[in-house]
């Protein structure tokens, strides 16, 4: 590997790019994937985008040279967010308006879904929010291994709600009065009227 003399040479040197700024390698992963979407490439696209969705270890502060990797990065939270919608709709429209297509499987989903909206994703908290409040996929189907359960979901609204999301505050609210005017019956498993 060759180092850089000089500390300002360091952001114009490929060892830069890939060693020292972990985004930058996160970023450039991401529009990889993103790139071979818009070549109607699924395959490529599941397999560059899972690269990075499940990255799980936390980044090595006592080695520098290590290529750290960090499962709270904002890109991987990214890229498990356009995972999670690409298995819960089974097709996503790119950036050139052609559609890629996969396999639906909600299962994948959900997992996706859920380590995007522990990251910090908004729009990944919205959405689990959403399916935890319903059940339902965005088709009206029920999910499997998703019960409604809107204790989960308000936490959700809520944490999308506290990074800004104003349709998740709105939401959460009108859940927060669906939950007060109704109570959960334990013999039925269902919310019922007072």
């Amino acid at each position: 590997m060759r180092m850089p003399k000089n500390i300002n040479d360091w952001e114009t040197t490929e060892d830069w790019e890939n060693i020292w700024v972990t985004g930058r390698r996160y970023t450039n992963i991401f529009n990889e994937g993103v790139a071979q979407a818009n070549k109607g490439n699924a395959k490529e696209f599941i397999k560059i985008m899972t690269s990075l969705a499940d990255i799980t270890e936390k980044p090595h502060e006592d080695n520098l040279m290590a290529l750290p990797e960090d499962p709270n990065d904002e890109v991987v939270a990214n890229a498990q967010f356009h995972l999670a919608n690409f298995y819960l709709f089974g097709h996503k429209e790119t950036e050139t308006g052609k559609v890629i297509k996969t396999k639906k499987n909600t299962k994948k989903a959900l997992h996706y879904m859920t380590l995007a909206a522990e990251n910090g994703n908004v729009d990944a908290q919205q959405n689990l929010a959403t399916i935890y409040e319903t059940g339902l996929d965005p088709d009206g189907e029920s999910i499997p291994d998703v019960s409604v359960n809107y204790k989960t979901a308000l936490k959700w609204f809520r944490n999308a709600a506290e990074q800004g999301s104003e349709l998740a505050a709105e939401e959460g609210k009108n859940l927060y009065e669906k939950m007060r005017q109704w109570r959960f019956h334990p013999s039925t498993s269902e919310w019922v009227g007072k």
